[in-house]
């Protein structure tokens, strides 16, 4: 069973089923126009927010063996300027 209803010019109440899910308003859903959100909690929040299409087009385009992956380089990096950092000390 679903409840709603328009608590401000902008927002509505809507109630999670069972499982989880939630049921966005249509008006809501016609305004944003985007088939993918975001979930972010943000203290005792919940924030969704419209994925850029652009980031699905792309996703996956490029194949083949990469020789490290993100986070590797991000962490590599770091160790560096925590070295250099402690190097001038």
């Amino acid at each position: 069973m679903w409840v709603s209803r328009w608590v401000y010019m902008n927002e509505k109440i809507v109630t999670l089923d069972e499982r989880g899910r939630i049921i966005l308003p249509k008006e809501i859903r016609e305004k944003v126009n985007a088939r993918k959100l975001k979930v972010k909690l943000v203290k005792e929040s919940i924030l969704l927010q419209p994925v850029d299409d652009a980031v699905d087009r792309f996703y996956g385009i490029f194949k083949g063996k990469v020789e490290k992956d993100v986070d590797e380089i991000f962490n590599e990096a770091v160790e560096e300027r925590i070295n250099e950092k402690v190097l001038r000390r």
